[in-house]
């Protein structure tokens, strides 16, 4: 999958099966990793805030293959633990608010 894969333009794609992410990630998913499917955000803005995350917060990526930019899940993970967040859907909007 990557990010051109949004079938419907501002509609998310599905969640990979099992909520299992592959360890190579493209930005969309990493937005839904990060839970941003679910407060509210259109993959755009999902995008473009994991774009931010990237350039202001530090967060790791491996660089592009052709124009999509590739992320390491557990880079992705580590990252969040260093800030103190964690992926809860219970709670993802005290945990994710900071990142």
């Amino acid at each position: 999958m990557n990010d051109s894969e949004v079938s419907v333009k501002g509609q998310w794609p599905a969640r990979p099966p099992g909520e299992v992410f592959p360890e190579l990630l493209d930005t969309l998913l990493v937005a839904q990793l990060l839970l941003y499917d679910h407060r509210g955000m259109t993959p755009e803005q999902a995008r473009r805030n994991v774009r931010k995350l990237v350039k202001e917060s530090g967060l790791p990526t491996l660089g592009r293959i052709g124009s999509t930019l590739m992320y390491s899940k557990a880079a992705v993970i580590e990252w969040l633990a260093a800030r103190g967040a964690t992926i809860d859907k219970n709670s993802y909007e005290d945990t994710l608010a900071d990142a």
